[in-house]
């Protein structure tokens, strides 16, 4: 199995965002957007975002979804994270996959 183990936390908060304004969903690799994701990403897993590689972000199937495939650059620990837009807040993670592999299509 690709996933080990499935962890949701009721007490995750969205990450305060800088962005004011409509929200851009955006995957440019610079922008507050991406900033953010990552930063929510990595606070899901519990780790530093310099302390994990990022695989993969990509559009989690509408604007305000994203899923981030990460590993912990010191335990080798790989995770998808799930993470929704919350309006006026920032990024909330809302589920995250411990995975056993990153051998498979992401």
């Amino acid at each position: 199995a690709v996933v080990l183990e499935t962890r949701v936390n009721p007490g995750w908060q969205p990450i305060k965002t800088e962005q004011t304004g409509s929200h851009i969903s955006s995957y440019d690799g610079k922008s507050i957007d991406w900033i953010e994701k990552q930063k929510a990403i990595a606070y899901a897993t519990g780790n530093s975002v310099d302390s994990l590689v990022f695989w993969k972000v990509k559009n989690g199937g509408r604007p305000e979804k994203s899923i981030g495939i990460v590993e912990s650059k010191e335990t080798s620990e790989k995770y998808r994270v799930y993470i929704e837009w919350v309006n006026g807040e920032g990024w909330q993670p809302v589920k995250v996959d411990v995975l056993n592999t990153l051998d498979f299509a992401y």
